[in-house]
């Protein structure tokens, strides 16, 4: 605008606000790149892996193996296990590990525990559990050294060990699944009314 001011005022050529258009144009698709990775480096999905896997190569936490066969980690806190195909996470020992750890570097983390399971669910990178009402939920139940308890479900191809995750391995379970309809107001769990 500024640029086409200035020609019709003669103080620029042609030629001149040509070249410097194309100029302008090429800083502004530069700076919207990099602020298109500021933010994806920034989503609470790749933030929560990437602390968890740094988690367990500093040791921070440990993942056992189902079996009790293998440990990833050292004898610190238990955050879940793992079989071949999947970590199962205790969803409210691993949220608050990550948490911790994100804060003591000084930073707050930038989703709950409840917001980020349903990001985890929706871009596939955990596998819900479909009820048979329909009703779908991020952690699922699974018997793990003769106890029963609900764990967020990740597959291992996707982590590899909880490394090098990006966005060209999320796996789409989503698509597989029935979506989840959110009502349009929310009901009073106590009472039902909306």
């Amino acid at each position: 605008m500024f640029l086409l001011f200035i020609k019709e005022e003669g103080y620029i050529e042609s030629d001149k606000v040509a070249s410097m258009m194309t100029q302008a144009r090429t800083v502004f698709l530069d700076m919207c790149d990099r602020q298109s990775k500021r933010v994806e480096s920034e989503n609470p999905t790749n933030l929560f892996i990437e602390l968890l896997r740094e988690m367990l190569e500093t040791k921070t936490v440990r993942v056992d193996g189902v079996n009790g066969d293998h440990k990833i980690g050292s004898t610190s806190e238990l955050i879940g296990y793992k079989d071949d195909s999947y970590y199962y996470l205790i969803p409210q020992s691993s949220y608050t590990q990550v948490y911790e750890f994100y804060r003591s570097s000084g930073y707050t983390f930038p989703a709950s525990k409840k917001t980020l399971w349903q990001m985890m669910m929706d871009e596939g990178r955990l596998v819900p559990e479909i009820g048979k009402d329909g009703k779908v939920r991020p952690d699922k139940r699974k018997a793990i050294r003769k106890r029963i308890g609900r764990y967020i479900t990740i597959p291992t191809h996707m982590t590899n060990p909880l490394k090098g995750l990006n966005s060209s391995t999320i796996l789409n379970v989503s698509a597989l699944q029935p979506r989840r309809k959110r009502p349009l107001k929310s009901k009073c769990r106590r009472c039902g009314k909306t």
